[in-house]
């Protein structure tokens, strides 16, 4: 495209957020290549579709649907390493994989997540295409279907993963370690002070934001623990697109925020982040400074991850021990713990990744 480097990174969207910092993390190496986020149901629309919608007039949403039952499915067999192949399917996604290549003749393919990266690989061996394709591992555990043995390169954020890659044939030269991208508007945020005057909150207390945006969400008995606590915290809620839970928590009198407010403002007022263990969520609480607690993890995948960061993370993972915790702060071991948490830079994985091109 007009001589520039172009990239296309495909994402799904509950990882909107980590494509769009590596996308910024390419530009920065990059300033004037085309980068070109995707999201991969793209790759999956049925046509059953436009005919329920044009015939019966009925609104329906299938890929967030098939979206849902594929990440349960994938979630719930990380252990399986499937055996992936070069074969070109003749199926819908391959085809329209192809009119992509075609239409943007991409210099770097990034895959984030659970989709397009078999496509991706197909489409181009059989272009014969000069495209490189990496995978971008934003998890502290790795979920085995992710492996491919025909990428170029991965970028991984742990030695553990590495090694679980090594271990099932995919070539080490080709894994590079990084940290979880994370935007760089969490570092750039304004200061504590200065964002707690603005929200008017009351400066004597510390403030806990609790991360409730994912479809799961929060058990309502979660909110309710909170609520009891509203006399010693400045408590926030962000749901994201999820309405019900920015109804379960307003209504229990805690101030919800939704997709509407810039998430690293609200990191920015907070002393604590009270999130699953998703992997964003935790990067960002890391990256700025931030005491962790986790509670329960929703899939295995976010078993996994809350395994590996313990000893970083204060365990709430249960409506007893999220009370203990509460009780208790603030405290001197849990100030040890926000300090062993604050993460050590490896290098950006948008610069590993302009390595390829």
């Amino acid at each position: 495209m007009l001589n520039k480097k172009t990239v296309l990174i495909f994402t799904d969207a509950s990882r909107a957020l980590s494509a769009s910092a590596v996308k910024e993390q390419i530009l920065d190496e990059i300033p004037d290549a085309v980068v070109i986020i995707i999201d991969d149901l793209e790759l999956h629309a049925d046509a059953v579709r436009d005919y329920i919608e044009n015939v019966f007039k009925l609104k329906v949403n299938f890929e967030k649907n098939r979206a849902i039952r594929e990440e349960r499915r994938l979630a719930r067999k990380i252990d399986e390493t499937p055996k992936s192949t070069n074969i070109f399917k003749l199926q819908n996604s391959y085809k329209k994989m192809e009119n992509i290549f075609n239409r943007y003749t991409p210099d770097l393919v990034v895959t984030i997540g659970y989709g397009a990266f078999n496509e991706a690989v197909a489409v181009r061996d059989k272009l014969n295409a000069k495209t490189r394709i990496a995978s971008v591992i934003d998890d502290y555990a790795l979920n085995r279907q992710l492996i491919n043995t025909y990428i170029d390169a991965y970028v991984v954020e742990n030695m553990a993963v590495k090694t679980t890659l090594v271990n099932n044939y995919v070539k080490e030269s080709r894994i590079s370690l990084a940290d979880i991208p994370v935007r760089k508007s969490f570092r750039e945020a304004p200061p504590q002070n200065k964002v707690a005057e603005d929200m008017k909150l009351e400066r004597k207390l510390p403030t806990l934001l609790c991360v409730a945006c994912s479809d799961k969400g929060v058990d309502v008995a979660e909110f309710e623990t909170l609520a009891a606590y509203k006399d010693k915290f400045n408590i926030l809620v962000y749901t994201g697109t999820n309405r019900a839970m920015y109804s379960a928590s307003a209504g229990l009198g805690l101030a919800a925020y939704n997709e509407g407010t810039a998430l690293e403002i609200l990191y920015s007022a907070a002393d604590v982040v009270l999130t699953p263990p998703d992997s964003y969520y935790v990067a960002a609480a890391r990256e700025t400074g931030k005491l962790i607690a986790l509670w329960e993890a929703s899939c295995a995948i976010e078993r996994r991850n809350a395994a590996f960061l313990a000893g970083f993370v204060i365990d709430c993972s249960d409506r007893h021990r999220l009370n203990r915790f509460l009780r208790h702060y603030p405290d001197e071991r849990f100030e040890a713990v926000r300090k062993h948490a604050i993460r050590q830079s490896i290098k950006s994985a948008g610069k590993e990744l302009v390595k390829l091109i």
